[in-house]
């Protein structure tokens, strides 16, 4: 009965912020979508407990779990590529993406400003 309860309020609350609510398609969405992040999330746990980075281990990635993040990761699940790129591709941006790239120090985008050319960054740290 308590699993039930927990898969009523998350429907629930996706409803709110979703008026186009497919309930069988959005469901498996949910579900997949988190099975997804959550796997990557334990599978970068375990190698960084390995080498003794237990902290990173422990946060990397908990901002997929963000409204922000987690909407666009159901709304545009597809099961073999990126929802991120899905909703770039749709919508013509990726909120998802700019959310995640900003909170998340292990991407490269996170520490470039935008409008940067990357090769001239890169080869200044080389030269310097």
């Amino acid at each position: 009965m308590f699993k039930y309860k927990k898969y009523i309020i998350v429907l629930n609350l996706y409803k709110l912020y979703n008026n186009n609510f497919r309930l069988i398609g959005d469901i498996m969405n949910i579900v997949n979508h988190f099975k997804t992040i959550t796997n990557h999330k334990l599978l970068v746990m375990k190698y960084c407990f390995k080498v003794g980075l237990y902290k990173q281990g422990l946060l990397h990635d908990l901002s997929k779990y963000s409204l922000v993040e987690f909407s666009a990761g159901i709304k545009y699940y597809r099961g073999y590529v990126s929802p991120n790129g899905v909703q770039k591709t749709v919508e013509g941006y990726s909120a998802a993406w700019l959310h995640h790239k900003g909170r998340n120090k292990h991407h490269f985008e996170y520490w470039i400003d935008y409008g940067i050319n990357a090769n001239f960054f890169f080869s200044q740290l080389i030269l310097n």
